[in-house]
């Protein structure tokens, strides 16, 4: 069970159904949640605040879970956070086995 202050999950996923399975579920679990369905809503979602962690749907339809990463990292190179190492990403994919799930630092 989630304590008082944890990180508030980001589901970004272009698929309102699993979108709505993986909220559901977290929120049962006493996560607080919110959805984003493309990559452009994801970033607004970030840097208004809404996300500290984000589940990421490696396809979206307007670029990649990879390039929002990238994004999101340029982001925070260019607000004084480039001294800080990269933090390790798990991008994972329905249409690959588990085996071919990528672990990655955009």
């Amino acid at each position: 069970m989630p304590q008082l202050g944890a990180a508030r999950l980001l589901i970004v996923d272009d698929d309102p159904e699993l979108r709505h399975f993986l909220r559901t579920e977290l929120e049962l679990e006493g996560y607080a949640c919110t959805e984003a369905a493309t990559g452009q809503q994801a970033l607004m979602q970030v840097w208004d605040g809404r996300g500290d962690l984000l589940l990421l749907d490696w396809t979206l339809p307007d670029f990649s879970g990879v390039e929002l990463c990238r994004r999101l990292r340029r982001n925070g190179a260019e607000n004084g956070a480039e001294g800080e190492a990269p933090q390790p990403l798990r991008l994972a994919s329905r249409w690959h086995s588990p085996a071919r799930n990528l672990n990655c630092c955009c």
